[in-house]
């Protein structure tokens, strides 16, 4: 639950609509995170040993905003004009890292997995690259003629179905 909770954190602070139509929509992640105890979405981070680690590892961050769940800080923050998330344990140990990605940004690996498996389908305009245990992975909603696909992709180019959403189609007339 708590690497669970991570990603979405994560996934949602650098931007919900990264996984739109249907992501871990921002209702969801704020419920998700009021369960586990979160405390204001710019709450004022009070611990030093994270500050510090913080403004180590990103010395040129901008508009950074804090929100905490239990031990875990949650930074979102600008650098470069781009948009990132980072994770710290209540140690200051950064547990993950996420960005913004647009297609022509993702590996060769990844961008040739989704192109063969899914031919046909709409390649979302943003993709969040989440790097956490060692392990980097993206996530997109795919756009097909019938329905939308959430997916996992690992660096390697594996990819993993998460969810499938049918399409509501309208049936009628409008007069």
């Amino acid at each position: 639950m708590k690497k669970i909770t991570i990603i979405a954190a994560l996934a949602f602070s650098i931007s919900a609509s990264a996984f739109s139509p249907f992501p871990i929509s921002t209702g969801n992640v704020l419920v998700l995170l009021e369960k586990n105890g979160a405390y204001g979405l710019n709450a004022e981070v009070t611990n030093q040993k994270v500050k510090t680690a913080f403004s180590i590892k990103f010395r040129q961050a901008d508009k950074v905003t804090w929100k905490q769940v239990k031990e875990i800080y949650f930074a979102q923050f600008e650098i470069n004009n781009r948009e990132y998330g980072a994770a710290y344990s209540k140690e200051g140990e950064m547990i993950a890292v996420s960005r913004k990605l647009t297609p022509d940004q993702l590996p060769l690996a990844v961008a040739n997995s989704l192109e063969e498996r899914f031919k046909g389908y709409i390649m979302p305009k943003q993709i969040t690259e989440i790097i956490m245990d060692g392990a980097t992975n993206y996530y997109l909603t795919l756009e097909g003629a019938s329905r939308f696909l959430q997916i996992k992709c690992s660096a390697e180019g594996d990819i993993t179905i998460d969810k499938k959403i049918k399409k509501k189609i309208l049936v009628g007339t409008i007069s």
